[in-house]
């Protein structure tokens, strides 16, 4: 069981604090492989409870693993959407975000 002192949970908040100022949101990679559905999507949290999700058009090979936290910047497209559940957007900067 991994237990994280309280100065290393402070650092990751400050972190977090630090990475939201400069313009940047959590999500995380989820992988699909059902008909119909974007391979790719990243979900975004909106609010408390609810998740919302992008296409990204540009997404690269180092970042295409299930599950994995991320740091994103992105700039909607204004194009059709390739799947149902994501509006497409272009990846303008995108960071590991360990957790």
């Amino acid at each position: 069981m991994e237990t994280n002192s309280a100065a290393e949970i402070e650092a990751k908040k400050a972190l977090a604090a630090k990475m939201m100022a400069d313009g940047y949101l959590p999500g995380r990679i989820i992988y699909s492989d059902l008909a119909d559905d974007c391979e790719y999507t990243i979900q975004l949290k909106e609010g408390e409870k609810d998740f919302y999700y992008v296409d990204p058009i540009n997404l690269s090979e180092n970042f295409r693993r299930d599950n994995q936290t991320i740091w994103l910047k992105f700039n909607g497209l204004r194009r059709m959407n390739r799947c149902e559940k994501a509006a497409p957007v272009e990846i303008t900067e995108i960071k590991n975000r360990d957790e």
